[in-house]
Parts: structure tokens; sequence; C-alpha cells
């Protein structure tokens, strides 16, 4: 809390009760600024890779192994034997009585074979990998792309505060501020008969005052602690007592009540101090 006085007329404010000259609010010319961040709106390019599932198709090729087959055929190099038969031009005659063997070929002998490579024999092929085929190759994500970087209002940016004067503040402009310990001075010399006036600064001061009446007096210093009652209502406030510590508390109702019991005729006649 903050104290003023203003002169004319002599009164006293707080910024409690009377609200703060200045408040902070956030800068109207203020413009949300921009932030860079990927682009939402990006697609990640695909490069293309060769396929690492892929298998080259089989070819047929001869097989280094193989070895042409023989087969059997008649020996071209066999002559067919000869076997003594029966003349069959033989004709029985003078002194001829026994039918003469002559040379024939042997028509129930059996070539023999002979085992010859066969030349008609297709070579025997294998089955392998293609070695000219190529690799085909196949579309993935480019990992290694980066978005590009876009624009957009940085929504966590928060505009700076600047100071202005209050319009809901009751304070006078040419109200001075004081400190606690000055006003504490100034009321216990008002309590003690003095009147508080604006010096040639516009800071308050104690003179001392026509002497007044005697109920005068009485009502003026009644008329103080009605005043200091209500500049302190604020401390008896339920949502001020919520935050207040009780030793604090306890100081003020003290002080509130030393205000009540006065006796505004005793002499000497003093104010009670109030809580810091």
């Amino acid at each position: 809390m903050t104290l003023y006085f203003a002169g004319n007329p002599s009164r006293f404010y707080d910024t409690v009760v009377h609200g703060e000259r200045t408040i902070l609010i956030p800068d109207p010319d203020w413009v949300r600024p921009t932030k860079r961040v990927p682009d939402p709106a990006w697609e990640r390019p695909t490069r293309l890779v060769p396929d690492e599932s892929w298998t080259p198709p089989l070819v047929d090729v001869p097989d280094p192994g193989w070895v042409r087959p023989t087969k059997l055929v008649v020996d071209p190099t066999w002559s067919r034997p000869l076997v003594d038969v029966p003349d069959p031009d033989w004709k029985p005659g003078k002194g001829k009585k026994k039918r003469p063997m002559v040379k024939r070929p042997d028509v129930s002998a059996v070539p023999p074979e002979i085992e010859v490579l066969d030349e008609a024999a297709p070579p025997a092929t294998i089955s392998v990998p293609d070695e000219t085929a190529e690799r085909p190759m196949i579309e993935v994500p480019d990992e290694a792309a980066e978005p590009p970087l876009v624009d957009v209002l940085d929504e966590a940016a928060e505009p700076p505060l600047i100071e202005v004067a209050n319009p809901a503040c009751a304070i006078p402009a040419e109200a001075v501020e004081i400190t606690p310990e000055r006003h504490r001075e100034l009321m216990e010399a008002q309590a003690a008969g003095k009147e508080i006036v604006a010096g040639e600064d516009g800071y308050p001061i104690a003179v001392d005052p026509l002497p007044p009446p005697a109920d005068v007096l009485e009502a003026l210093r009644r008329r103080s602690r009605n005043r200091l009652l209500k500049e302190s209502d604020w401390t008896q406030l339920p949502d001020v007592l919520e935050t207040m510590d009780p030793a604090r508390q306890a100081a003020w109702r003290t002080y509130r009540q030393q205000l009540r019991d006065l006796v505004f005729d005793a002499v000497p006649f003093e104010f009670p101090a109030k809580p810091e």
C-alpha cells in the first residue's frame, strides 16, 4: 500500500482504497510475431533405391559336368562269318556220290555291338541366376529430406506491458506520496491537536491550529477516529483475512478496538499506532 496526501482539501489517500495511480496493460500497438516451423502441408518425397528383396531370374545353361552318353551300335568292321553248307548247286553224277560242302555267309550270325558316343543326345542343362538381369528400383520415403519452413503466428508470445494511468484511481493528480512513518507522525500530531495542511512544496505538515472549543476538539478527534476506522476497514474483508497471517489479524483487531475505546476529552490524548 502506498500513501498520498493532497492539500486542497487536506486529505490522505491510499492505493488499497483509492486504487493505484498507474496500471500495466498489454501494449495495444503490439503485433504478434511469427516463428519458423516445418510446413504442416509438406509431404515427404520418395527416392529410387535397388530392391533388396529382388532375386535374379534363372536361365538354363549347359551343365559343365555333363558327359555325352554312349549307345550300342552294330560294329561296322564286322564281317559275317562263313559256314560250310551242302552245295545247293550239286547234282549227282558219275563218280560223285557225296554232296560237297561249300562256304556260305552264316545268316544266323548276330553282328556284335559296340559302344559309341551318342551324337544325337542333347546336352544336359542347369538353372543358374541370370547375371545379365538388372536389379529393379523401388520408391521409398526419402528420410534425409527436410521439410521447408513457413512463417506462422507465435501463439506462445506475450505482448509487452506498458504503464498507463489508472482510470479507476480516485487519487488526485496533484497528490504527493508520503511514507507510512510520515503518515503516522502526522496522525499522531493531528491527534495531539495539530492541523494537517499542505506546505509550500505540497507535502503535508502539522501546524498549530487555533485553539478550538472543547466540543469542537472532541468532534475533530471523533472524526479522525472514524476516518482511521474507515481507512482500516479493508483489513476486515473476508478475502483479505484469508491471506493475512494470524499475528497481523490480531494486531489490526487490537488497533481498531483501541480506536473504538478512545476517550476524546482525555488529557493527554493520543491515537494508537497503526500496525505495519
